[in-house]
Formats: structure tokens, sequence, C-alpha cells
């Protein structure tokens, strides 16, 4: 996303109008990436910028959020990513099934396991992205990216 001014990022996220934004902002209330800001017309980009307001992070709407992550993820599958997904044994089958179609759909990956509590051979399966072979633990490592929902793998 393109940057836009910090007062308007802060009026769009509802946390204040724009000019109580730029009071906020003028008075060193501000925060981007961990600088103090106090020029107003400085820039940011909200998707990929800290901001902070009265030193606590802002929060964002959902539809934001997943707009944001639909991004990220379309980036990642342009650039030939792989994904792989693994079910937990602490979910209802009604939401496997959602995080299964998530997977087929959202994702566009076959990659798809159930965890089983210590089956991490098949976990690993699931994360190597390979079909007919078995991922090493340091494959897993090497992953730019492992996604974990809803499990400590420590327990595991």
């Amino acid at each position: 996303m393109a940057t836009e001014r910090l007062q308007k990022i802060i009026a769009a996220a509802g946390v204040a109008s724009r000019r109580k934004a730029e009071e906020l902002i003028s008075t060193g209330r501000v925060a981007v990436n961990g600088q103090t800001v106090t020029e107003l017309g400085t820039k940011a980009d909200p998707e990929r910028d800290h901001i902070r307001v009265n030193g606590k992070l802002e929060p964002t709407s959902w539809s934001k959020a997943l707009e944001t992550i639909a991004k990220k993820f379309g980036e990642i599958k342009a650039r030939g990513g792989k994904f792989g997904v693994v079910g937990s044994n602490h979910t209802t089958n009604e939401e496997n099934f959602y995080l299964q179609k998530f997977a087929r759909l959202g994702l566009g990956t076959g990659n798809i396991d159930h965890h089983r509590s210590g089956d991490v051979l098949t976990l690993l399966d699931a994360l190597s992205g390979k079909t007919a072979a078995l991922a090493s633990t340091a494959d897993l490592y090497n992953k730019k990216a492992v996604l974990v929902v809803g499990a400590d793998l420590a327990e595991e």
C-alpha cells in the first residue's frame, strides 16, 4: 500500500479526528516504528509501519486485518511460495472443514493434514510441500515462515 499522512491513518483507524491527530503528532504522542514523530505531514505505510498513539498500538478492524493478510498471502503465492496446513485435534469437524477449504481455495494448496497427537512425522510431511517424501526437522527450521494457529508445539 502507498504511504499516507499520519493524521489520515490515525483518523481512518477511528482513534481521533484529523485535527485531534494533528495535535497528537505535534505534541510528540505518536511514534512510527519506535521513533517519535512531531512533524505534521509525515507519511507512513499503515500495512508495514507500527504506529503507536499515546504509547500503545491501536487496534484495527477485522476487515482491514483480513485484507492485509489476504494481500500478503497473494504476494507469497505470486512469488511461487508454497503452503502447508495442519489441522488440530482441538478443533471441531466443522472448523477443520473450513480450514481445509481455506487451504485449498484460499492458499491453493493440497498439502493438508490433520494433526494427531505426537504425529510429528505427518506434521513435517505436510509442511514439506513434497509428495511421497518426509521433510526433515532442518526443512522445518529452514522455512521462511510457519504459521501455527491454536496450538503450542512445545506441548505437542
